[in-house]
């Protein structure tokens, strides 16, 4: 059983909301606490204590982090994210321990504490900075974000490039599950009907992502894809992503390209690739991958 730390930007994409029931109804995890990231963290941790609420879980526990990246500047930061529901989320109270100070006394309690950091990388950054000997301590940190082997910027990268650049030169154990392989994992039609019909447990989920629906199709996108769901398969069931190893930099001055993951090209000149400590996800079985997740999520649904 994997001990788990989850860092999340809950309550913009869907994905988050669903990684997390993932984590939950997963018996090889064992999720100690969470942690949210960026922009009105409070309003975050109330979507994951109402979530967990909704799943009968009350002893799990949800700490909010920072709100700005390192050091870009915040131009429009939501007052809530957009799968915020106040009328239910509102009167939660959430923990007053800062993000970073409750990862680092986890740290020293838990000697085998991994991280599934699905959002931009400010708290673990600010980890590393500020508690060093802690973040140490980290088995391995599980990253969905980046892309490696297509020339695109990710979000959580690319809203904190600095913090990822910290964090990747730390010198800690990284797995990397980027969109080369998390676009490949789209639910259905009728799986989203499926969730959205279910009601109990994953009411409030279903209603968080006709949300976020009713927001994507207004640019062309209508069905949930699980980048970070798939995050969370890539630590219970690593036979169906399969990894390489890589040297991996962030870029930070580009005017086009800050907050690229850049993977050096060792392998086109036919060079061996250094030890790394960094794991790239470059191959994934959706349909398999889905399969399992919309059965450990959505039993009830499973005729």
């Amino acid at each position: 059983m994997v001990n788990l730390l989850i860092d999340t930007d809950i309550g913009d994409d869907i994905d988050d909301a669903f990684a997390l029931l993932y984590a939950i109804r997963s018996p090889e995890i064992n999720l100690r606490a969470i942690t949210t990231v960026l922009d009105n963290t409070n309003a975050r941790a109330q979507i994951a204590l109402k979530l967990l609420s909704e799943n009968g879980i009350n002893d799990i526990p949800v700490y909010a982090g920072a709100v700005k990246p390192l050091v870009m500047p915040v131009d429009a930061m939501r007052p809530v994210p957009p799968q915020y529901l106040p009328e239910t989320m509102s009167a939660i109270p959430i923990s007053s321990t800062p993000a970073v100070e409750a990862i680092a006394g986890l740290l020293e309690d838990i000697a085998d504490l991994e991280i599934l950091a699905i959002g931009p990388l400010t708290n673990i950054a600010l980890l590393i900075e500020q508690y060093p000997a802690a973040a140490s301590k980290i088995k391995r940190i599980h990253i969905m974000g980046g892309s490696y082997y297509h020339s695109m910027n990710e979000w959580n990268i690319e809203r904190d490039p600095e913090a990822a650049s910290v964090v990747f030169n730390a010198g800690i154990p990284l797995r990397l599950v980027g969109l080369d392989v998390t676009t490949r994992c789209r639910l259905s039609t009728e799986q989203v009907q499926e969730i959205r019909s279910a009601g109990g447990s994953v009411a409030t989920l279903a209603h968080m992502m006709d949300i976020w629906i009713s927001q994507q199709e207004r640019d062309g996108v209508s069905m949930p894809i699980l980048h970070d769901p798939l995050a969370v398969h890539s630590i219970i069931n690593d036979a169906d992503v399969q990894f390489q190893k890589e040297e991996v930099k962030i870029e930070l001055k580009g005017e086009f390209t800050r907050g690229t993951t850049f993977i050096e090209p060792y392998r086109l000149w036919g060079g061996k690739v250094p030890d790394t400590r960094f794991d790239v996800a470059y191959n994934v079985d959706a349909p398999r991958f889905i399969q399992h997740f919309f059965r450990t999520c959505f039993a009830e649904l499973i005729k």
